[in-house]
């Protein structure tokens, strides 16, 4: 799957699965990156929260916050 990174640059997964509602993409299943130590296991997480696809997926600020705030508590 495609490599996913916030709009900072951080790597937050990787895409697992595309969720079609409709005849059109509804959302993107991402598998979190381990590395990271996240709580979770993966996400989902709505195609209007994506910034851009091509050879990655970049996500935009709103969710990059949620998730980089769970990074922090681990920490």
């Amino acid at each position: 799957g495609l490599k996913v990174y916030s709009s900072y640059g951080m790597k937050i997964g990787v895409l697992e699965d595309v969720l079609i509602k409709g005849n059109k993409i509804d959302s993107f299943k991402i598998k979190l990156d381990k590395k990271k130590k996240f709580k979770l296991k993966g996400i989902v997480i709505k195609y209007i929260y994506v910034n851009s696809i091509k050879d990655i997926i970049i996500i935009k600020e709103g969710i990059n916050e949620k998730i980089q705030n769970e990074y922090k508590k681990m920490d």
